[in-house]
């Protein structure tokens, strides 16, 4: 399966439930990152079509690696002012300096070597930056019941880790995990902590 156009227009559908569950993380990962973070050089790995690195558009310097020449052309159309680079972010990132910030929805699930992924990643942050992913994840039958359902459609899910490993690769790269939680995840009460939906969202601090 290739990352065109089309890809990407069913992956973000403009109207209905999906693109209001898709508003609603996305509102989340800006907020964690704004109360952390207001302001800095941010990178949204797998940026797609812009859709949440616009959200940081005046107070964030944008960058946005994608690997998919499509995506990047409908992010560019969006947001001139972002340095966007088509990169694989297990081989090595495209851009130089630090970031205090870095974002990476729906990406992890798709790479062969997350572990490197999230080590290169670790190397550009310095000590009290921010990672936030956000990803499926089974841990147990209900997760995989409701995986099969939904995320499994997409053939390009290869890496399919509970909330539990992914935490500890993350944790191995040399970051600490902040807050995490399965959707529903707003208002992040005590029953967002059990793992009955697939979807997980983890903030971590380089340490």
């Amino acid at each position: 399966m290739t990352y065109d156009s089309a890809y990407y227009e069913e992956l973000r559908p403009s109207t209905g439930i999906a693109r209001m569950v898709d508003e609603l993380r996305d509102w989340l990962v800006a907020r964690i990152v704004r109360r952390r973070v207001p302001h800095g050089r941010l990178l949204d790995v797998g940026c797609g079509r812009g859709d949440l690195l616009a959200r940081f558009e005046g107070t964030h310097a944008l960058h946005g690696i994608e690997l998919s020449e499509a995506g990047l052309h409908l992010a560019r159309e969006r947001l001139p002012v972002a340095e966007l680079r088509s990169a694989d972010i297990q081989r090595a990132l495209p851009f130089a300096g630090r970031f205090e910030a870095i974002t990476a929805v729906n990406v992890i699930e798709h790479l062969v070597d997350p572990g490197a992924a999230v080590a290169n990643l670790a190397a550009v942050q310095p000590r009290g930056s921010l990672l936030v992913i956000h990803l499926p994840t089974i841990g147990n039958e209900g997760q995989r019941r409701r995986y099969m359902d939904s995320y499994d459609s997409d053939p390009t899910h290869v890496y399919r880790p509970s909330g539990v490993e992914v935490t500890a690769l993350v944790e191995a790269a040399g970051y600490q995990t902040l807050l995490s939680a399965y959707a529903p995840f707003l208002p992040f009460r005590v029953w967002t902590h059990l793992p009955w939906q697939p979807a997980f969202l983890a903030a971590f601090e380089r340490v």
